[in-house]
């Protein structure tokens, strides 16, 4: 029969066995955590004739184990399968079934009693039905625990460290091919560590069988000798295990050997001279000093312990922080690759906007290589807006025999432009049903003055890597400025034509625009400055009110056509506040200083009376690299 302390059954297995289903094959069977051994009793029953079939074995009350292994249902009753634990899972294909005998039950606790099972008469036995299992009862709640006022409170370095390794155990660590241990109740203290069976670990019996043995081989070295108890000697011999097991092993087990020793000196080895002499006060002395070496011991072994943790949570925090920093570095070379590729994109993008040439024509030849540069695409187009139709002006990487439109009537796609929200992508359904199989992506070119739609920008073919939100937004901006060149050179060749036809053309063909336009102009290159990120500077001839003033304005806008002859830059005219000024992009303030030193000093050399009280001063409208506001 099994007993209490054996936790599983030794019986002999019967002489016959039922045929498996299945092959036999090792396997572990990972148990619960390890609860708090009940108190187990036995169980002697007898199987009456005819029923064999009730003779199942016992669930354990949790429920969890499957009747046709019982094996592991007393190995998880007595806490001594699974991980952890000195008795190794068993073989369901190696292992002899039990007799048809009950089980141990666990005794149950005054708080979680089962209903007792009834008693059941020998003749009825076969009509009565076996007791079900009896359901999970919860785990008492934890008492609340008040911090004491001077209890440590947790380090803000602790606290860091606790959420690096969380970090780390959610950033993919491998996991491991043993079943982690579950974690505690709420109400339920961890499980204490299960002492290995390998040598030099420190079994619970250890310390007293050492002192008791000390104390054995005392006895019998005293009645080797003369057996008067070590009368003679200064000091007793018995001291020497008191204090041994004490500064060895701690306080519990030095004050019991002190005591036994005590009880041995008083008891056996007192004579009645030693007796009268008060040699029994030395035996009473021995607890108290193994009670004080005893104390220091277990205070030095927590000590001990205590920085061996310290030590295991440091090497965890390094181990957390440096994994931390190997995330933070590649992270870091990620965001300079992506600031890199960004920083070639914004330089190819410029490059290609210098490119554009003077004019509409000059816009129109340098739209495909601009929108090619700002989104990485194989195949674009550009498109002009005329009396709600959109024709084809500019395609670049169209295959020979695409059958792709030159040409946009009114419908979904030419209403699009015209409503001017934003760029059309293919991965949404509405903008799909507006491109109509044309192509991927569609923003409108709008200017920047007053909103009129000027045309429109088509990607028909992209790389699956370059089709990104950042791909829309460059989409987006490319067609902005496409938009405002388009427009200031709309807004020129207006200007030039007005400036010819009354007679007023610059020296030198260059551009002026008067008035409200001029302003809007200077707006808008400003906003398109600040949101590609380039530089811009703006350079302004202030004209005196006097006599002299239409010369010194003629004279300024002569030297200011000779400055910049050749160049794109664009010429504002304020006739009425006398004032003439001059956009410079992709020029930083160094750059206007020195086009303001040569305004200068065309203006001393050609008219130096007339043009003596003419200002020149230059502002930056925008840095490149700002912070935009």
């Amino acid at each position: 029969m099994p007993t209490a302390s054996s936790g599983r059954r030794r019986d002999p297995a019967p002489a016959e066995r039922a045929p498996e289903a299945t092959p036999p094959a090792a396997r572990s069977r990972p148990a619960p955590a390890p609860e708090p051994r009940p108190a187990l009793r036995r169980v002697d029953a007898r199987i009456e004739p005819g029923l064999e079939s009730l003779a199942e074995p016992v669930m354990a009350p949790r429920g969890k184990l499957s009747g046709a292994d019982p094996w592991a249902a007393h190995a998880a009753m007595a806490g001594l399968e699974g991980a952890g634990s000195p008795v190794p899972a068993r073989n369901a294909a190696t292992t002899p079934p039990p007799r048809a005998t009950p089980l141990i039950r666990p005794e149950p606790s005054p708080r979680q009693a089962p209903p007792a099972a009834p008693v059941v008469a020998p003749g009825a036995a076969s009509l009565a039905a076996p007791p079900p299992a009896a359901p999970p009862a919860e785990p008492p709640a934890a008492p609340p625990r008040h911090r004491l006022p001077w209890s440590r409170a947790p380090k803000p370095a602790e606290a860091a460290a606790d959420r690096l390794r969380a970090l780390g155990g959610k950033a993919g660590l491998a996991p491991s091919s043993e079943p982690a241990p579950p974690e505690p109740a709420p109400g339920q203290a961890p499980a204490p560590a299960t002492p290995r069976a390998a040598g030099g670990a420190d079994l619970p019996l250890r310390p007293l069988l050492e002192g008791f043995g000390a104390l054995v081989a005392l006895l019998l070295l005293d009645l080797v000798m003369r057996g008067n108890g070590f009368g003679g000697w200064p000091v007793s011999p018995f001291a020497l295990p008191v204090l041994y097991v004490a500064a060895r092993h701690g306080l519990v087990p030095g004050v019991a050997v002190a005591l036994t020793a005590g009880l041995l000196r008083i008891g056996i080895a007192l004579s009645s001279e030693a007796w009268t002499a008060n040699a029994w006060v030395e035996p009473l002395a021995w607890p108290c000093a193994a009670a004080l070496v005893g104390f220091f011991t277990d205070r030095a072994r927590q000590r001990a312990e205590a920085a061996d943790q310290a030590a295991a949570g440091a090497l965890l925090d390094r181990a957390a922080i440096a994994e931390s920093n190997d995330r933070l570095a590649a992270r870091a070379l990620e965001l300079d690759a992506r600031l890199g590729a960004r920083l070639q994109a914004a330089t190819a993008v410029f490059e290609a906007s210098r490119a554009l040439g003077h004019g509409t024509e000059g816009v129109i030849r340098g739209a495909t290589g601009l929108l090619r540069a700002a989104t990485g695409c194989t195949a674009c187009s550009f498109w002009l807006a005329e009396d709600h139709t959109l024709h084809l002006v500019a395609s670049e990487g169209w295959p020979a025999d695409a059958a792709l439109s030159h040409h946009f009537l009114r419908g979904p796609l030419v209403d699009a432009m015209e409503r001017g929200r934003g760029a059309l992508v293919v991965t949404r359904p509405a903008d799909r049903l507006a491109l109509a199989g044309e192509g991927i992506l569609a923003a409108p070119v709008l200017s920047p003055w007053d909103g009129l739609v000027l045309g429109m920008v088509k990607v028909e073919d992209i790389g699956f890597a370059e089709l990104a939100l950042d791909t829309v937004a460059a989409l987006e901006a490319a067609a902005g400025w496409l938009g405002a060149a388009l427009a200031d050179a709309r807004a020129r060749e207006a200007a030039d034509a007005a400036a010819a036809a009354a007679g007023g053309a610059l020296p030198g063909g260059g551009m002026m625009v008067a008035g409200d336009d001029a302003a809007r102009a200077v707006a808008a290159m400003a906003t398109l400055a600040r949101r590609v990120g380039f530089d811009l500077a703006l350079l302004s001839a202030q004209i005196p009110a006097g006599p002299r003033a239409a010369a010194a304005l003629e004279a300024t806008r002569a030297a200011m056509a000779e400055t910049f002859r050749g160049s794109d830059v664009l010429v504002e005219a304020r006739l009425d506040e006398r004032r003439l000024s001059v956009l410079l992009p992709a020029a930083g303030l160094g750059g206007a200083e020195i086009a303001a030193a040569r305004l200068r000093a065309l203006l001393a050399e050609r008219a130096p009376a007339a043009t003596a009280q003419v200002i020149v001063g230059v502002a930056l409208l925008n840095q490149a690299g700002a912070p935009r506001g």
